[in-house]
């Protein structure tokens, strides 16, 4: 698994407020854009070509990163309409002619996943998907909850 997926197309409602003039995932981080930190931690786990599905203001993605980030292989998957985060995954894997496993990610969020370990464990598995999922002592209602039982994810 050397492909990512990062959705990337957002409209950033809540966030506009505070960052206006670029995409939620360029919001910047300590001078940096957020995407950035994204991109590098695929590049750090041997992700080598990465999607990005993108939509609102997708310009400014695109004009700042080009087809290259540090060695990253990027190539955009433009909606022209807000598909959510389901429809846009299927959408790009419509488009990119996805076949084999990859990895996705939320453009706006991170935690710090052992990615080679994951890739590891879901190639053992022979599930058809994983998900990581993190733990969150707060209250979960703004992300919503997943239910597991064993290794299964029982509701969603």
């Amino acid at each position: 698994m050397d492909k990512a997926l990062i959705l990337a197309g957002g409209l950033g409602t809540r966030l506009r407020s505070e960052v206006s003039d670029v995409p939620k995932p360029m919001a910047p981080i300590q001078g940096e854009p957020f995407l950035s930190y994204l991109l590098s931690h695929c590049r750090d786990h041997k992700i080598r070509h990465v999607y990005l599905s993108v939509g609102y203001m997708k310009e400014k993605i695109i004009e700042y990163y080009g087809h290259n980030f540090q060695g990253l292989s990027l190539e955009y998957i433009q909606e022209e309409s807000p598909k959510g985060t389901g429809g846009a995954i299927s959408y790009a894997v419509e488009k990119a002619a996805l076949l084999e496993p990859f990895f996705v990610f939320n453009g706006d969020s991170f935690f710090d996943v052992d990615l080679m370990e994951m890739k590891h464990q879901f190639l053992q598995s022979q599930a058809h998907m994983s998900m990581a999922l993190y733990w969150q002592d707060n209250d979960p209602s703004r992300y919503g909850k997943v239910k597991i039982s064993g290794e299964k994810i029982t509701e969603f």
